[in-house]
């Protein structure tokens, strides 16, 4: 890529340290491009390489001594993009929100900033002496002698021809794109506008479905709508009649109704292998949308083909339905106990056909005793209609061995398939064998913030639990919870975290079990130099990203890893994703050190899980990423999750 782009200098947001795992990943790849694009010896039937000048790094907020040997420019992230109307800042937060790859917390309380700094990480030009530069274009010789940004700005405002530059990119356009923008700007200046929707914002392969389509004429001129017609690069054996929609006069809507089927099964247009069936079904796998709907045709009171001309592809994206859907309700897995029985759960068969559907019914096979189970269903109405079987448990043998037993659950029709209704997928479950004990007594009070897999685990696992709200919080009672969970990231999401702190480590020091999970570094590290746990903690960027990265208990007679459960260090085998977040980087003396994990050929780090006695309770600092884990129910974050609430009060610390 950096020898077909062939810039002269390459930004990247990721170091080698602190980052995910994945944006290590990418900081890795770009030095290790930025090093092979100039090596003729790499990839010669490749492009011809090219020598990129520079690379710049963003500086990490907390950028210490192993950062300070190395240039630094300031990017005035600040400045507002005429074209746009916006900051800088502004679009690449607009950028960020449209992350699916990660779970993006959604920013709610954004700040702008003037500035970002970037720092010199590799460079083939001449060191800079003074570490400070003025731009990132400084030593580069055809930048060095380029008007500057602000210049050609300035100029092009003032420029008798303000379109000249917009005319050069115009030359190297391809038609197409030079259509839809002219169809564009003519419908703007003629204030046309066109919209198109079904029943539910849904299609059913092998059914038929009604797609309207309208256009609302506000300008002053007729519009003759001469052909509409349905196109899709997802599905080329669309089935749609073109239709026409007629006159539209101005201050009038029209609508147009047009048929559309897509063939069951579905065909895929490319290589199978590049558009796998998910991209079809699934619409947030999709790139672009599924369906656009071209409209044609003139101004005035006739048809004609004289002057006839395309609005702007209105782009439509309904949802793709399978006629039939089984979902469990409710929608994670159950969770068996080893010599338990899971919590009951329903199966529902959805009908999105518009044909009703009778005596169909579910068919699993029991994953401990091997029976065969059937189930009817009831009548399932046509267009959304559902039937349910509810009540369903797996009970577990006494001597079942811990692990994932995975179970299929199958639809059958009574008789022949209604015409253009294909059987759904098989109902995929996951049911998860833990020997995992509790404390049937112990009652836990939880400070929930933006996720509730906290809250899910504990009910799965039947550990008696209530959620504290601002008020309870604020004014309650607390000495009736044996143990106190803090949420993710609870001194950033909850407020009255932070203000009734302090009601907090009194709980802990009366003799209760407070149990805080990670927080990020920029929101734990007060600025007065206090801090939110009961003895000093300060937090760093350091993490530990590799899912497989040795976990050595330090204190493996601590009721965290005995009681009530045995933890072993491989119970955390098949971990999901990094081991630890924003490790605490200096702690006081009292805190015990309970675990020690860290990356290959970085230090050790055994801050991740602190423990101290405060009064007559108990105080747990815990930065591994237990909610994924508990996700997937490994065992031992979920014998390490049971075991921290297993003490306060009337337990172990």
């Amino acid at each position: 890529m950096l020898r077909e782009l062939r810039p002269d200098v390459v930004i990247t947001n990721h170091g080698l340290q602190q980052d995910h795992g994945q944006h290590q990943a990418c900081g890795a790849a770009i030095r290790q491009a930025f090093d092979a694009c100039a090596d003729p010896s790499f990839d010669p039937q490749g492009p011809p390489p090219f020598a990129v000048s520079k690379l710049y790094m963003r500086a990490p907020a907390d950028a210490g001594d192993s950062y300070r040997s190395l240039a630094r420019v300031e990017v005035p992230v600040g400045e507002t993009d005429l074209k746009r109307g916006a900051t800088y800042g502004e679009i690449a937060l607009a950028a960020l929100r449209r992350h699916r790859s990660q779970g993006l917390w959604p920013i709610q309380d954004w700040r702008p900033r003037e500035s970002h700094s970037y720092l010199l990480m590799r460079s083939r030009l001449p060191n800079n002496e003074s570490g400070i530069e003025a731009d990132m274009g400084d030593g580069l010789d055809a930048y060095s002698s380029a008007p500057s940004a602000a210049y050609l700005r300035a100029a092009a405002l003032q420029d008798a021809d303000p379109t000249e530059s917009a005319l050069a990119a115009w030359a190297v356009e391809d038609e197409g794109a030079r259509v839809e923008k002219l169809s564009r700007l003519l419908a703007l200046a003629n204030h046309l506008e066109a919209s198109a929707a079904c029943s539910d914002n849904t299609l059913v392969p092998g059914q038929t479905a009604t797609l309207k389509v309208q256009i609302a004429n506000r300008g002053q001129r007729p519009f003759f709508a001469t052909l509409l017609e349905v196109q899709s690069e997802w599905i080329p054996d669309l089935q749609c009649e073109p239709a026409g929609l007629g006159l539209v006069r101005p201050g009038e809507r029209a609508t147009a109704s047009m048929r559309l089927r897509i063939p069951n099964p579905p065909g895929l247009a490319g290589d199978p292998a590049t558009r796998p069936e998910s991209i079809y079904w699934y619409r947030k796998s999709r790139t672009t949308p599924l369906l656009r709907v071209e409209i044609a045709g003139n101004f005035g009171g006739a048809p004609s083909r004289e002057g006839r001309f395309r609005l702007p592809a209105v782009e439509f994206d309904p949802e793709l339905r399978r006629a039939v859907e089984l979902v469990a309700d409710p929608a994670e897995a159950p969770l068996v106990l080893a010599r338990g029985e899971s919590e009951p759960f329903s199966i529902v068969a959805r009908n999105n056909a518009e044909t009703a559907i009778e005596a169909a019914r579910l068919r699993w096979t029991d994953p401990f005793s091997g029976a065969a189970i059937e189930a009817p269903l009831a009548r399932i109405e046509a267009n959304g209609g559902e039937a349910r079987v509810d009540g369903i448990r797996f009970r577990a043998p006494e001597n079942a061995l811990p692990g994932v037993q995975a179970i299929a659950a199958e639809f059958a029709f009574g008789a022949a398939a209604p015409a253009g209704i294909d059987l759904p997928e098989p109902l995929e479950l996951r049911l998860h064998a833990l020997d995992v004990k509790i404390e049937p007594d112990r009652l836990v009070g939880l400070v929930e913030t933006y996720d509730d897999t906290h809250a899910k685990a504990m009910r799965m696992l039947g550990i008696r639990f209530e959620r504290i709200d601002e008020a309870m919080l604020r004014q309650g009672d607390l000495s009736r919870y044996d143990t106190i969970l803090l949420d993710l990231r609870a001194y950033f999401a909850r407020p009255d975290a932070v203000e009734c702190n302090e009601r907090l480590l009194d709980f802990a020091r009366q003799g209760g079990h407070l149990v805080a999970t990670y927080n990020k570094s920029g929101e734990w590290n007060r600025e007065d130099g206090g801090y939110f746990s009961p003895y000093p903690l300060r937090l760093g960027r350091a993490r530990v990203t590799r899912e497989d990265a040795p976990m050595r208990i330090l204190l493996p007679a601590h009721p965290h890893f005995t009681s009530p459960n045995r933890v072993a260090e491989n119970d955390f085998d098949g971990w999901a994703q990094e081991r630890s977040l924003y490790l605490p980087e200096s702690w006081d003396e009292r805190y015990e050190e309970a675990i020690e994990c860290h990356d290959p050929n970085e230090p050790e780090q055994t801050g991740g899980h602190l423990t101290a006695r405060v009064g007559a309770g108990t105080y747990t600092y815990t930065c591994f990423v237990w909610y994924r884990q508990l996700r997937i129910f490994n065992p031992g974050a979920c014998k390490v999750f049971a075991n921290m609430l297993a003490g306060g009060r009337a337990g172990s610390p």
